[in-house]
């Protein structure tokens, strides 16, 4: 789990570096990352868990420590707060992925994709996606909003 969080601590540290070339593009892709190999069953109760929302949570905060950024916004997107907007997410992450990376059964990725950007404040979205041969994809689907201060 040590070696698990660290790899999100660096993701969302990519994150940061990559904002300032991503700002301008709403939609655009900040960072994707190749999270390892998950069955379906590992993916549901791993990254599923409220641990490992806790630790993205976390780890998403800490990246920011230092800059005056801060999130205000961080959660669960699920089917009772699911929008069209997020659908149009959710839907356009399989086809990036795989004209971008090779995917194979329980290859799981970390995406984030920035909504909108202002002097003051950037949301998004973060998209954890697994696929498996005889399921297809599933996401998680986490909105964030940072506010500057």
């Amino acid at each position: 789990m040590v070696c698990f969080r660290k790899r999100l601590f660096f993701i969302f540290l990519l994150l940061v570096l990559l904002c300032v070339r991503a700002f301008a593009y709403d939609g655009s892709v900040l960072y994707c990352d190749n999270i390892g190999s998950y069955s379906r069953y590992e993916f549901i109760n791993i990254i599923g868990s409220k641990d490992f929302s806790d630790g993205l949570y976390s780890s998403f905060c800490k990246v920011f420590n230092g800059y005056n950024i801060r999130a205000d916004k961080f959660f669960l997107i699920n089917e009772n707060s699911v929008d069209e907007e997020d659908v149009d997410v959710v839907n356009n992450i399989p086809s990036y992925l795989t004209s971008k990376y090779y995917v194979s059964d329980g290859s799981t990725f970390s995406t984030g994709v920035l909504r909108n950007m202002t002097s003051s404040d950037m949301d998004g979205w973060i998209v954890v996606s697994n696929y498996t041969n005889a399921r297809g994809w599933f996401h998680y689907l986490y909105y964030f909003h940072v506010v500057t201060y």
